[in-house]
């Protein structure tokens, strides 16, 4: 990590992540306590470009979203975080579409014409591929029916004793690590000059939310761009 960034932190982001964690509250391991570590970096670097990015709406239910699934994690309802994770991934599908704030467009034609909109960059197209794979996962958990054919009240049981074992939530937070990062990637591949207006002057604070590959990454992005 950049040790500027333990020296000067002009967008606040340590305290942010230390409020963050106290407020969470969650009894986890040293792993998944950096694992949790690694996906609040990247909610506020998320968080920074909605702030600074028009349309609103979807870009902002973005931060609910992700926001939600952690909450689901913390509340044990596995479900629910793969509901929210879902919602994510629609929203982010319409922010890199710029799609106005009242459009309805359905998941099916937002992968493809997302696809379209990469005009084959192989690198932005493999993210696609990855939202989309997630998104058939949990799209899968959600619509999952394999009780309905129990009583009502073993059903209502199964839901109300529903829990996640500790493993399983850490290993969710690593899998949102890995989403959110190739998520900060393609929003730096879509929206460089964005990211270069939020931290300009700012490269260490980039490099420590993100990590020190898509710091390169925009400042390649902005070479490309100039020349």
């Amino acid at each position: 990590m950049n040790r500027n960034i333990l020296e000067y932190d002009p967008l606040g982001t340590k305290e942010s992540i230390r409020l963050f964690i106290e407020m969470y509250n969650m009894d986890i391991s040293i792993s998944g306590n950096n694992k949790l570590k690694c996906v609040i970096k990247k909610i506020i670097f998320i968080k920074l470009f909605v702030d600074n990015h028009n349309p609103t709406h979807y870009p902002k239910s973005m931060i609910f979203d992700i926001l939600s699934a952690l909450n689901s994690l913390k509340e044990h309802k596995q479900r629910y975080y793969h509901f929210n994770i879902r919602s994510f991934i629609e929203n982010i599908l319409r922010t890199i579409l710029l799609l106005d704030d009242s459009d309805r467009t359905g998941v099916n034609e937002l992968f493809r014409q997302s696809r379209s909109a990469c005009n084959e960059k192989d690198e932005e197209i493999e993210i696609i591929n990855l939202l989309e794979s997630k998104y058939t996962i949990s799209n899968n958990y959600v619509h999952s029916n394999l009780m309905a054919g129990i009583e009502i009240h073993q059903f209502y049981k199964k839901i109300k004793e529903e829990t996640m074992q500790s493993e399983i939530t850490e290993d969710c937070f690593d899998q949102m690590c890995v989403l959110l990062t190739r998520v900060s990637e393609l929003l730096i591949r879509r929206f460089s000059n964005e990211v270069e207006h939020i931290f300009f002057r700012k490269k260490a604070t980039l490099s420590f939310l993100l990590n020190d590959e898509l710091s390169r990454l925009q400042a390649e992005k902005q070479l490309q761009i100039s020349s």
